[in-house]
């Protein structure tokens, strides 16, 4: 072995007396803290008093934006789906095809803006109304499970009713209610007409909310627009009369090609499809 590997050696190691070790460490430490000036200590609670401080106003702030989102939101479909949504206060909401909903809820109220479809389940408060704004038409909830539609290329917002009532009013007689009953539809004209009510099977008119397809005397060019809605697709009909003929039909599990065959055989017409587009054309003999 050479000088230097003698030299490389490590030397006898020094026992780690860890009792006293320990001891003489936590001697330093009480020394140090009983030395240490008050103010220093002062300084340092203020410190995390200050980081609490700001935490909790942290809190507070998110807590506060959430609860807004969930009091003002607005939801929307695309064509072809349905949305569900879960109220707060028990509600639902189930949004149709190509619509949108606006909801704004407070301790004084829950307010709803729809354009397109929607069906409502409602749970009853009398402190805090449940309306629906829809078009020219208002309805104010009276314990009740009703549907509202109102497209924008819809002649008339209907609202009917499947279960309790609802008071119906228009934009031109907004005090003036109109009490409308399960197994009837409310009607109001654009600007505002005054409400009309009618006998009606409701549930035909909620029957889209379990993905059914319903028809009842509707002309071709609203079947048209309504499958535009469902599928995605977009219809055309160059002639004027054949848009103006009438159906009735329902559609329990509608697909494109099953709806378009059956009204197809049912108003007498031929449909050629090129990609997107669906061309409907009077039957010749």
């Amino acid at each position: 072995m050479t000088d230097d590997e003698l030299d490389a050696r490590p030397g006898p190691r020094r026992a780690w007396r860890t009792d006293e070790q320990w001891t003489r460490l936590s001697e330093r430490i009480t020394g140090a803290g009983s030395h240490a000036p008050a103010k220093r200590a002062s300084v340092h609670w203020y410190a995390v008093a200050a980081a609490v401080l700001i935490a909790a106003a942290a809190t507070l702030l998110v807590t506060r934006h959430v609860d807004n989102a969930s009091r003002g939101r607005t939801y929307a479909t695309a064509a072809g789906k349905r949305l569900v949504i879960h109220l707060d206060d028990g509600s639902i909401a189930t949004l149709g095809p190509a619509s949108s909903l606006r909801i704004s809820s407070s301790r004084r109220g829950r307010d709803m803006s729809l354009t397109g479809l929607g069906a409502f389940r409602v749970v009853h408060d009398d402190a805090r109304p449940f309306i629906v704004r829809a078009g020219a038409a208002t309805a104010r909830d009276v314990g009740t499970e009703f549907t509202v539609r109102a497209y924008p290329e819809d002649s008339l917002v209907s609202v009917a009713v499947t279960s309790g009532a609802v008071a119906l009013s228009d934009t031109l007689h907004p005090a003036v209610l109109t009490t409308i009953t399960a197994g009837h539809l409310g009607v109001v004209a654009p600007g505002g007409a005054p409400v009309q009510v009618h006998s009606a099977d409701a549930s035909t008119y909620a029957s889209w909310t379990s993905g059914a397809l319903s028809f009842d005397n509707a002309s071709l060019a609203r079947v048209a627009a309504e499958l535009e809605r469902w599928f995605g697709v977009v219809i055309t009909i160059p002639d004027t009369r054949l848009a103006q003929r009438h159906v009735t039909a329902i559609y329990s599990a509608p697909t494109l090609a099953g709806v378009l065959d059956g009204l197809a055989a049912a108003a007498s017409f031929n449909h050629a499809q090129h990609g997107d587009t669906i061309t409907f054309t009077p039957r010749t003999r």
